[in-house]
């Protein structure tokens, strides 16, 4: 299995969104997503955005045993993430099954070992209503240039 050792993203990093990539159809499982979340800035006092990837679709069932992912029973293998560990937290506990919501989203930061994401209450289950655009570029740093 390959192991990234690098952030698909990181902190400073500018992306294009495509805000009409979902409007005639819905997020699919490995999608780069922008949301609106229920955090705040402390600074401007806004609810900030925040970029995932959708793992999970709505009817999905949802497992992390031994720090891996399952989704709908079956192991989940992703290149992308930084490691090659998914550790459990609230949502689901550790060898609990949780079913993603009609209509919701369960999302996961690619860095799983330091993301705030779906698997915590502060996140949860992203509502479809929350999800601003798709990430299609990242335009800077130049150095790191691609597509998604």
């Amino acid at each position: 299995m390959h192991t990234n050792t690098e952030n698909t993203l990181a902190e400073g990093d500018y992306v294009i969104m495509s805000k009409q990539a979902y409007k005639l159809k819905s997020p699919q499982r490995g999608d780069i997503v922008l949301i609106e979340s229920d955090l705040y800035d402390s600074v401007t006092g806004q609810k900030r955005l925040i970029i995932k990837r959708v793992v999970g679709m709505p009817g999905d069932s949802i497992n992390i045993e031994n720090n891996k992912l399952y989704i709908n029973g079956e192991y989940y293998s992703e290149d992308y993430i930084k490691g090659d560990s998914t550790p459990a937290l609230d949502i689901p506990p550790q060898n609990s099954e949780v079913t993603v919501p009609e209509d919701h989203y369960y999302v996961l930061g690619d860095n799983r070992l330091s993301s705030v994401d779906s698997r915590t209450d502060m996140i949860g289950f992203i509502d479809s209503a929350c999800i601003k655009g798709k990430a299609v570029f990242r335009l800077y740093p130049f150095s790191t240039i691609s597509r998604f």
